[in-house]
């Protein structure tokens, strides 16, 4: 039976979607921000025989994240998409939007993978908190914003101080950084943080900082913070520098995460 979920489904909800956090994140996130009556998002469920909910079709402005476990009603969910002529993207995990893709009315546009890593709340490594890493706060947002400028794998991104400060008031964002000389020289932040997830994003260094575990020290007190209140840690990378960085810091790649056009 597929139906909009209200708060009322708050539980059975949830308790599907806690058996994977990293790949729920961003509903997860929607969910806790929003709640289930903004205009901003709308989540769907299919509830089998049993009364027990299987799958979640979540939309986020123009965007819509299928999940689900086992069997779910797919072609009713592709049926709200394919109605919807403001739907522009689908997201999710790779072997989810596949099973989706081929019932769209239209042929997505075009599709791009990325490799997907997770470290869970239960795997401890005990890092050390490093002292010369520190936690930003919405007062230091222009520093923030002027680090992002001046590192070129960012070159083109919109680094608006407004939504920085306010992801971080809200607590859906913290900023861990290195500052040196008055200027922040690394960082290390999550975004889309929930009571059980959070994704790393924005970990660089100034070119003439590099070399120095600056960034690795960051991640290491982010990572410190965020096991000891139980999240699940998430990100994306496409390089195998990158790769290996994580790797020793205990993440695993998971299933990739997909992003086509519709």
């Amino acid at each position: 039976m597929l139906k909009k979920l209200s708060f009322d489904d708050k539980d059975n909800l949830y308790n599907l979607l806690k058996q994977k956090p990293s790949e729920n994140l961003f509903i997860l996130w929607g969910i806790e921000a929003f709640g289930f009556n903004s205009d901003l998002q709308s989540v769907w469920g299919d509830y089998n025989e049993s009364n027990e909910l299987r799958g979640i079709l979540y939309k986020y402005k123009d965007k819509y994240a299928p999940f689900g476990i086992g069997d779910f009603d797919i072609e009713g969910f592709v049926s709200i998409i394919s109605k919807d002529t403001n739907a522009n993207i689908l997201v999710g995990i790779e072997s989810i939007t596949e099973k989706v893709k081929p019932y769209l009315f239209n042929p997505v546009k075009n599709s791009r993978s990325y490799l997907y890593a997770e470290l869970k709340s239960t795997h401890s490594i005990n890092l050390k908190k490093n002292t010369e890493v520190s936690l930003a706060t919405e007062t230091d947002v222009n520093k923030i914003v002027e680090l992002y400028k001046k590192v070129p794998e960012f070159e083109g991104d919109n680094h608006n101080p407004d939504v920085i400060a306010q992801n971080i008031t809200k607590g859906w964002s913290r900023n861990y950084v290195i500052e040196n000389g008055g200027e922040y020289v690394s960082s290390a932040s999550t975004v889309c943080e929930n009571s059980l997830s959070a994704m790393i994003s924005a970990v660089c260094t100034l070119t003439s900082y590099k070399k120095k575990r600056y960034a690795t020290k960051c991640l290491e007190n982010l990572i410190h913070d965020l096991q000891i209140e139980g999240k699940t840690l998430c990100l994306f990378y496409d390089n195998a520098e990158a790769g290996r960085i994580y790797k020793r810091l205990g993440f695993k790649d998971i299933e990739k995460w997909s992003v086509s056009t519709l």
